[in-house]
């Protein structure tokens, strides 16, 4: 809308100019587009980060990255920094997809965190509560999130140790993570294109459908080298 108004201020003024100066030759009118259409240019980009900002930025996804593993309580502030937010919001705005995944979901990671860390020490009751923060993030750009929630819980549902149905068995949920999660513009698992061509190659929850799973597993491959060379793995 900011641009479409700008640019539209411009229109105007040619007009205006136009009326103004019968004399004035073609190409003047040209460069005069050429310079205004300039400053609209100069304005769209005006929303992106400083070098400072940059480096803030950079310095404050460090300090999340260390204190993940090795101070929880550190971690989960940070995730929650409005300073870091904003700075993410700013590069998300100006078009930077994985800090607008990072600011989507940070801000769910200290439940995520707490809830999972009982959840892996046996407290099977905060199966649901877990999925239910796993399907938030999921839809609010993680892949990983979906990957958890088809594979840990819709594939087969969830069970306690009483054989209690705490998450009942939904397969065409499952898939639809699956694919989710495997075709996520940002973060994408070669775990989920891998499930998935094994889903269509045995052909028990869907008609089986062997040129998609062939498709499916080269995907994954593919997925899989990507990611091998990015960490500098051959």
């Amino acid at each position: 809308m900011k641009n479409l108004f700008a640019l539209c201020l411009i229109a105007l003024s040619l007009v205006a100019c136009s009326n103004e100066k019968n004399n004035e030759t073609a190409t003047q009118q040209e460069n005069k587009v050429v310079t205004q259409q300039t400053e609209v240019v100069k304005e769209d980009v005006t929303g992106a980060l400083s070098n400072a900002e940059q480096v803030e930025l950079d310095n404050l996804l460090n300090e999340l990255s260390d204190a993940e593993l090795d101070n929880p309580s550190k971690y989960n502030k940070l995730s929650r920094s409005e300073r870091l937010l904003s700075l993410l919001k700013k590069s998300c705005d100006t078009g930077n997809k994985e800090h607008c995944l990072s600011y989507a979901v940070l801000p769910s990671m200290p439940e995520f965190t707490e809830v999972s860390e009982k959840f892996m020490h046996g407290d099977k009751s905060q199966a649901p509560r877990l999925l239910a923060i796993s399907e938030k993030m999921c839809n609010d750009g993680s892949a990983h999130m979906c990957l958890m929630a088809a594979e840990t819980f819709y594939l087969e549902g969830f069970q306690d140790d009483n054989g209690n149905e705490l998450i009942p068995k939904d397969e065409a949920k499952a898939i639809s993570l699956f694919e989710k999660a495997c075709y996520a513009e940002i973060d994408t698992k070669e775990n989920a294109c891998y499930a998935l061509s094994n889903i269509y190659k045995n052909g028990e929850i869907v008609p089986q459908d062997l040129a998609k799973a062939e498709d499916l597993y080269q995907r994954a491959e593919q997925l899989k080298s990507e990611r091998r060379k990015g960490h500098g793995i051959e």
